[in-house]
């Protein structure tokens, strides 16, 4: 590490860790002969069936299924990896899993580091979760932090780059640039369009201050709940976090297999063309989350839009894949089971999107995202003249309601998501009867300007 580095680091006094141990990585099968009956020669098997694997668990398999070689691999999506470890932060660039992906280290000279290596392995490569990925540019995360893209403790804002999603397997603990930190993270989200997916610890341990508890990230557990949780200690309290689950039993793995679902969903989005409002983070976010899996033990405690430790869900790119392609709906008709909305939304202004089903139904998810905004202007300190970057954060506080409407055109509230300081909200509800219905976004804060929300709907049969 450089002189330059080290003051830094010094400055922003944060502990980067990783959050998985490779070890953790392998799975161990082992295969029992046939046994058979006394004096039956037919062999009768005590297998149990295969667990499903997480390509399975992830709907990655179905997707495929269904789209065949018209399935969006992550191609012409650049991805970022930044590693907890300072200094040796590259994967084996010789290893044969990473045929044919410039594998290009911004953070200096590295050696081969086994967490970077098994991580990264999940998204790049033939046999990754992404292998339409082909460019990965890796930083280590003290010089990430610094002048390699947030510039943090600088008059700078965060770098633009062709960066479009980063993948962050470690956790930073509080130091006196914390704050700062996470709100560069929240500003680079909005203003850049770059989805950040960030890990939270194992176990069920607080949610971590770095990166997991800023807003506008994509904060990801582990699907059998033993991950960080219970709610955000830092830059608001109580807020829910994480945002999804994947499939693993460490976060270091859980987290790169989300990213990879969000670089498919980016190809995707492409091929709807530059314009496409699905490009916004917010949308991608909500796609996501409205298309996860909800397990047995998925709760909403009072007052909660998330389950507490396994937020909306088991990521599921199929579902989130369907809802994008369903089509983008404008206020007043929901005309699919599926769809998605941007729009923007003034203060004290609802908007409305009305759906009617024929028969009932088995499951309903209706997923609202909006943005945190941070000021992000250079200005001047008067008593000193040392221009510096204005972090000063705003959030807008939106609400989701689901109405019914009864054949007189009265209507009730049937399930309603007001956090007043979270910035999703989720309704989730099974068995809703035939009937019409409106889906509700409303604004009740007292911001004077105009407020981007993201919706996504997922309604089965």
């Amino acid at each position: 590490m450089t002189r330059k580095r080290q003051r830094q680091h010094r400055l922003w006094n944060v502990a980067a860790i990783v959050v998985g141990a490779v070890a953790g990585l392998a799975v161990v099968t082992q295969l029992h002969p046939a046994r058979t009956l006394a004096g039956d020669a037919t062999p009768v098997s005590t297998a149990k069936a295969p667990a499903p694997t997480p390509r399975e668990i992830i709907g990655l398999t179905t997707l495929e299924s269904h789209l065949g070689e018209l399935t969006p691999t992550g191609s012409g999506v650049i991805v970022g990896h930044v590693e907890g470890s300072p200094g040796d932060y590259m994967p084996n660039g010789n290893d044969k899993i990473f045929k044919n992906v410039e594998l290009i280290g911004v953070s200096g000279p590295s050696k081969s580091n086994d967490h970077s290596n098994a991580t990264s392995s999940l998204i790049f490569g033939p046999g990754g979760m992404a292998p339409g990925v082909t460019q990965g540019y890796f930083f280590d995360s003290n010089h990430w932090l610094t002048s390699g893209f947030l510039h943090g403790g600088t008059s700078e804002p965060p770098t633009r780059s062709p960066i479009r999603v980063f993948t962050h397997s470690w956790i930073g603990g509080q130091g006196n640039g914390s704050l700062e930190v996470l709100h560069r993270l929240d500003y680079a989200i909005d203003q850049q369009n770059v989805i950040m997916v960030v890990g939270v610890n194992n176990k069920r341990t607080p949610v971590p201050v770095l990166l997991a508890s800023a807003y506008n990230v994509i904060a990801v557990g582990n699907s059998d709940s033993n991950s960080s949780g219970g709610y955000t200690k830092f830059d608001g309290d109580g807020r829910c976090k994480p945002d999804l689950v994947g499939p693993m039993n460490l976060t270091s793995y859980s987290t790169p297999i989300v990213a990879a679902c969000v670089a498919r969903l980016l190809e995707a989005i492409d091929r709807l063309g530059p314009d496409n409002p699905a490009h916004h983070s917010e949308v991608v976010k909500a796609l996501l989350m409205a298309g996860a899996e909800r397990t047995a033990g998925w709760k909403q405690e009072p007052g909660k839009p998330l389950d507490s430790f396994l937020g909306a869900g088991i990521v599921r790119i199929d579902r989130a894949y369907d809802i994008l392609m369903a089509g983008q709906a404008k206020p007043e008709v929901a005309k699919n089971r599926y769809g998605w909305a941007f729009e923007p939304l003034k203060l004290g202004e609802t908007h409305g999107y009305r759906f009617e089903a024929s028969e009932n139904l088995a499951e309903t998810s209706l997923m609202l995202v909006w943005n945190r905004r941070i000021d992000g202007r250079r200005v001047p300190d008067l008593m000193t003249g040392i221009t510096r970057w204005n972090h000063s954060p705003r959030l807008a506080d939106f609400d989701l309601r689901l109405v019914a409407i009864d054949d007189e055109g009265r209507e009730k509230v049937l399930n309603e998501s007001a956090s007043s300081i979270d910035n999703v909200e989720l309704i989730y509800r099974k068995n809703l009867p035939r009937g019409r219905y409106r889906i509700e976004v409303t604004r009740k804060d007292k911001l004077d300007e105009e407020w981007d929300y993201a919706l996504a709907w997922r309604i089965e049969k």
